[in-house]
């Protein structure tokens, strides 16, 4: 079934007066407008924060508007993994649950927001579906082998999931009436593909001016506030005494360290390193001399630079 043969509003909630879908380029007034409602009435299912789909954040910002509507007071959400970073942008509102059996029981929506790896693949499964709130509406965005779309049909046809909502149509999903089917979209929205080329020159930008590292493959995330003008940015090996080598030579060198972060990603460490005073250049090249360091570049702020 397609989003044509199934309007949205069947999933809001009673006092919802709509839940629209993402239109690419088409402002909310205007379905505001085509709805004969207010704005603030509609929300969003999808973001362009995330080009895999709505992202935590813009989920937690729907919770926020349903709680406007006094239909949640509150919302809950599990990530083993999370960081102190991402914690910090949900809103106060949204309550730490302890496991996924936790947020299947308490919820009337529930979005999946991980990558298909061996230990996601069916991560909600018969068991955990035979557990969730009766007339449940689930809505995977993420990838299709996170949800067992055979629990799936058997828990609809039983009645413990109200809607599955999902942009991976499949065989098996097409034709019964509680499945939602959208179009796979993924990057492929013109806000997407201008959003990730804005990220992309933003972080290389951090990366050239500041030996900032985020979202890399192969690398740790570093980013440390610059506290001097007088920045080394170094890759080495992940073993030990590295860090001690670095230092070490920067005393010899009558050097001040103010400020130093390192991290490691498996064999792979990245260290920054805020001085006092310039590193020399033969002091550059004397740490990018010890075994195990791979580069060593000086990494001057705007005004050393100038």
């Amino acid at each position: 079934m397609n989003a044509k043969d199934f309007s949205l509003k069947d999933l809001a909630p009673p006092n919802v007066r709509a839940i629209a879908p993402y239109v690419p380029g088409k402002p909310i007034a205007e379905t505001a407008r085509e709805l004969g409602i207010p704005e603030e009435r509609i929300l969003k299912m999808a973001s362009n924060e995330n080009p895999l789909g709505p992202s935590p954040k813009a989920v937690a910002a729907i919770h926020e508007a349903l709680g406007d509507l006094n239909y949640y007071p509150d919302g809950s959400g599990y990530d083993p993994e999370i960081t102190v970073e991402a914690a910090w942008r949900l809103p106060s509102s949204v309550r730490k649950a302890q496991s996924i059996e936790q947020v299947l029981k308490g919820s009337d929506f529930v979005t999946v927001h991980v990558p298909l790896v061996p230990r996601t693949r069916n991560l909600l499964d018969a068991a955990r579906l035979s557990a969730a709130r009766k007339g449940l509406v689930l809505l995977n965005f993420s990838r299709d082998a996170v949800v067992d779309e055979d629990a799936v049909v058997d828990a609809l046809a039983h009645g413990r999931l109200g809607r599955y909502v999902t942009d991976f149509p499949s065989a098996r999903l097409h034709g019964n009436p509680g499945v939602l089917a959208l179009p796979h979209l993924g990057a492929s929205t013109e806000e997407a593909e201008e959003n990730c080329a804005v990220m992309v020159v933003d972080q290389l930008r951090d990366f050239l001016e500041h030996g900032t590292i985020r979202n890399a493959v192969n690398f740790p995330s570093v980013d440390m506030a610059r506290e001097s003008d007088h920045r080394i940015a170094i890759s080495n090996a992940n073993v030990p005494n590295m860090l001690g080598q670095i230092s070490t030579t920067m005393a010899q060198a009558g050097l001040n360290i103010h400020n130093m972060v390192n991290k490691s990603l498996g064999e792979m460490a990245y260290t920054l390193v805020d001085l006092d005073s310039a590193a020399a250049p033969e002091v550059v090249e004397r740490i990018g001399r010890i075994p195990g360091v791979l580069s060593v570049r000086s990494v001057p702020g705007a005004e050393a630079a100038a």
